[in-house]
């Protein structure tokens, strides 16, 4: 038998090529895990036994699939096809066939075209919806193929604003319902969809899905929600979506006070652009209360209650004689406003009760309040009442006309540390203009400098100088009648005294009773009895000189 092998060697060596041979492949592209299938054309020239052998060959490996014998006969071509073979290296790839002895010499060899394997799969996407609203559904349907064989079960990855889902792949398609959240972010996001087979085929797709944005959320931020007339009110109106994305829209914005009875108050009523920083300063007069911050868009409201602090106030002008005082606050006005007229260390104290309503005001005219001259005039708020001690006031004071208090020195700057000046200017005034009370109490005021304080309230002026007056006229009258009234007030005694000795048979001479002489015309002291006389414990006789008598009883 060996000895015919090398006979049919010898032979092929002698007359040249032994067979024709061949080997293609089915396609030129395939994926990996595809059957490749391939057919061999041999054409002998000379019969004889030999083998048919068949490798995949790929740049990472080549793997003998196929050998078989066969058997020649000059002149008769063989077909035959070769098992398939999966592919399993990307790259490119080809087949090769050898013919060998049966020794296994090789005898005649050949190699197929070469063909591609690769691991890309055929993706096609399709979507229920491509735009759509939180909470909605979208049906994800999709076809995978490869280039020559039908899909094996794969297994399929839907990724959606890095949220990954997964499905199963069967029979070349998946169908997948995304339902989108409550809260998803608005805008344009790419769907993405992965499908991997058991081989290390992919195939990748991705689609467009458009979220709309939902108003979802209104609200004010703010610092504070307590203000008191003249201070801002800063606020941003926070416009958010269902993901908490801010939204640009122009809001309807409003500050009112609703009246049951009346008109609501009205502070502001405008267009806002959301998101973006607004500030309102508060009028002086805005008056006090509750008010509701509103803002709205289509259905959605914002509301916050803002309150107005009361706030009692009051600003002051000087303009030539007149002080000008006007409710500057937003709450009737009442209490007291003190003006100092200042003038050759002298400070005149004027106290007004002040009741005004808001954005009222009322006026002083300076030349009904005090004289003519050039004063340093200031208003001032009300500060608590300061009472100098009559010994303060004597040293250090100068009276103050128009209320008869003395304030000066340390009891002044006391005074204007506490309250709050609202006005000062230079006034000179011109024209008196003053009542006559007035000018009768500044007078009394200015000759006595005395401070009348009465349960920790000064004396008014008119009144202390009307009860000042009556009292200096009855104290002059008194000194000027002084003598008749202590005549007057000894004959009281003496009658007294007369009717007590006449009961005991004792002398009813009036020793207080000049004596006239006959004939003379004219008093005399000397009495007609040497009795001893006692009235009001002081002892009286006739043995006493008459003088000493008279200046005893003066004094």
């Amino acid at each position: 038998m060996k000895l015919f092998g090398w006979v049919i060697l010898l032979v092929f060596l002698t007359q040249g090529a032994f067979a024709s041979l061949s080997i293609s492949a089915e396609f030129d592209k395939y994926n990996l895990g595809e059957p490749v299938l391939g057919r061999i054309s041999i054409a002998p020239t000379a019969g004889g036994e030999a083998v048919v052998k068949a490798l995949f060959n790929c740049p990472q490996r080549e793997m003998l699939f196929f050998a078989q014998p066969v058997l020649l006969e000059a002149g008769r071509t063989i077909e035959m096809g070769v098992p398939p073979v999966r592919a399993r290296d990307i790259g490119s790839c080809n087949l090769r066939v050898s013919l060998e002895d049966l020794e296994g010499n090789l005898i005649e060899g050949a190699s197929s075209p070469a063909f591609s394997v690769v691991s890309e799969l055929s993706l096609t996407l399709s979507l229920s919806k491509s735009e759509a609203k939180p909470g909605e559904t979208i049906s994800v349907t999709g076809t995978a193929k490869k280039l020559h064989s039908t899909m094996e079960k794969s297994f399929v990855t839907i990724t959606y604003q890095d949220i990954i889902y997964q499905s199963v792949l069967e029979q070349d398609g998946f169908s997948y319902d995304l339902v989108l959240g409550s809260k998803p972010k608005s805008g344009s996001h790419q769907l993405r969809v992965i499908i991997n087979d058991s081989f290390g085929n992919k195939g990748e797709s991705e689609t467009g899905i458009t979220i709309a944005s939902v108003p979802t959320t209104l609200k004010f931020d703010m610092l504070q929600k307590n203000y008191a007339p003249l201070e801002k009110l800063r606020f941003v109106v926070d416009f958010f979506d269902q993901a908490g994305d801010r939204i640009s829209a122009v809001l309807n914005t409003s500050l009112i006070q609703a009246k049951l009875f009346s008109d609501d108050v009205v502070i502001f009523q405008l267009p806002l652009s959301s998101n973006s920083y607004f500030e309102h300063i508060f009028s002086s007069n805005t008056l006090p209360g509750d008010y509701a911050l509103k803002s709205r868009f289509e259905a959605l409201e914002a509301e916050e209650t803002i309150t107005i602090l009361p706030v009692a106030k009051i600003v002051s002008t000087i303009s030539g004689e007149m002080v000008i005082i006007k409710n500057d606050g937003n709450v009737e006005y009442n209490n007291k406003t003190v003006i100092y007229l200042e003038k050759e260390n002298e400070t005149i104290y004027l106290e007004k009760t002040i009741s005004l309503a808001v954005g009222e005001e009322m006026q002083v005219n300076l030349s009904k309040e005090v004289p003519p001259g050039n004063y340093e005039v200031s208003v001032s708020e009300k500060a608590e009442p300061v009472i100098p001690s009559p010994e303060t006031a004597q040293q250090d004071g100068q009276p103050v006309l128009g209320t008869g208090m003395v304030v000066a020195g340390e009891q002044q700057q006391e005074i204007f540390n506490k309250e709050k000046v609202l006005a000062k200017s230079a006034v000179g005034i011109t024209s008196d203009q003053r009542s006559l009370p007035k000018k009768i109490a500044q007078g009394v005021s200015r000759i006595t400098g005395k401070v009348v304080a009465t349960t920790g309230r000064l004396v008014t002026s008119y009144k202390f100088a009307i009860v000042w007056l009556l009292l200096m006229a009855i104290g002059g009258l008194t000194f000027y009648w002084r003598d008749d009234i202590s005549q007057g007030w000894n004959d009281v005694k003496w009658n007294w005294k007369r009717k007590s000795n006449s009961k005991q048979g004792g002398n009813t001479i009036n020793p207080w009773k000049p004596q006239e002489k006959k004939g003379a015309g004219k008093q005399s002291w000397e009495t007609e009895t040497s009795e001893t006389v006692r009235v009001g414990g002081e002892k009286f006789g006739v043995d006493e000189p008459k003088e000493q008598q008279w200046m005893r009883r003066y004094h």
